[in-house]
């Protein structure tokens, strides 16, 4: 009887934990757990360009700052600076271009288990173009500027023993606002590190 007692006992304590534990990962996906969030990002442009003198490849490095108000939604603004330019050659006339911008973006995340999200994004951006022509010694230089809305899809990946890092791959389509510029594709490795 006592044997039976004891271990009705500690099956209640095993389900009661159970429980417990699911409560815990209910009410942290479900309620408010605001906290700033700084990130890194590497990224690779592609673009489908109508001017001749823009590289349609260009490497840039991006920096961010947000907030994050919960497991489901978060807030970020960004700035992306070229770090490789694209370069042209065309019979001694040489062009070097870099695209560079910054804004908003705002995010969803579905969970699709502990450790990974999906990522939706939708924001806008301030792009500036800036292109040096140089032939025989002499260059020129010229820039163009234009908003711009961008739409992104990514996964986010935080391991088991550090929630406060996390890693994301994204897809960004830019439509940009710059004559000679139809629309950019980001493709960005990243790193965020979440202050909570």
């Amino acid at each position: 009887m006592k044997k039976t007692i004891l271990l009705a006992g500690i099956a209640g304590l095993l389900s009661f934990n159970a429980n417990a534990q699911d409560s815990d990962i209910q009410n942290q996906t479900k309620s408010w757990n605001i906290h700033p969030v700084i990130g890194l990002d590497f990224s690779n442009l592609i673009g489908d360009l109508e001017s001749e003198a823009y590289e349609n490849h260009l490497m840039n490095l991006g920096f961010s700052a947000g907030l994050q108000f919960n497991r489901y939604f978060g807030i970020e603004a960004f700035y992306q600076h070229t770090l490789v330019k694209g370069e042209k050659d065309y019979y001694g006339l040489k062009t070097e271009n870099e695209l560079n911008y910054y804004g908003i973006d705002f995010a969803g995340y579905i969970p699709l288990n502990k450790n990974f999200d999906f990522i939706s994004t939708v924001g806008m951006g301030k792009y500036e173009v800036n292109v040096d022509y140089s032939y025989g010694g002499y260059t020129l230089s010229d820039s163009d500027d234009g908003m711009g809305i961008r739409f992104g899809l990514g996964l986010q990946h935080k391991p088991d023993n550090n929630d406060k890092v996390s890693t994301r791959f994204m897809v960004r389509y830019n439509d940009i606002d710059i004559d000679g510029i139809n629309y950019v594709v980001d493709l960005s490795l990243g790193l965020r590190y979440h202050f909570q």
